[in-house]
């Protein structure tokens, strides 16, 4: 299981993959279902921080930066980058930048920070 900064290191590594913003929102809540759930499993996060990013992602992304998300939190480099590839480097690098900083958003919302 990852820490914080493994949530973190991935976002940063779909920077990379992106070559280091615009997703269209709406992406199916099972998607977002299936964040949550890598999340909570890849992740040393609490399920309400993970179904907060989850359903954030379904609001924000795509359902193709989701599975790009997806895959690098599961560290499916090979998918990753196919997926980088599809989508181009615009919405990679907005998954990438969501990856980083939903955790800590999320965090927030639920403490009712804003």
């Amino acid at each position: 299981m990852k820490s914080i900064e493994g949530w973190i290191a991935a976002g940063i590594g779909c920077l990379a993959l992106a070559a280091c913003g615009g997703g269209t929102g709406g992406a199916s809540a099972s998607a977002g279902r299936d964040l949550a759930e890598a999340c909570t499993s890849e992740l040393n996060m609490s399920g309400a921080v993970c179904e907060c990013i989850g359903e954030t992602a379904t609001e924000e992304l795509n359902g193709r930066q989701i599975r790009f998300l997806l895959a690098a939190v599961r560290d499916e480099e090979a998918r990753a980058e196919r997926l980088r590839e599809e989508m181009g480097m615009a919405d990679a690098t907005e998954a990438g930048l969501f990856l980083v900083g939903a955790p800590a958003d999320c965090a927030r919302k639920l403490s009712g920070e804003h």
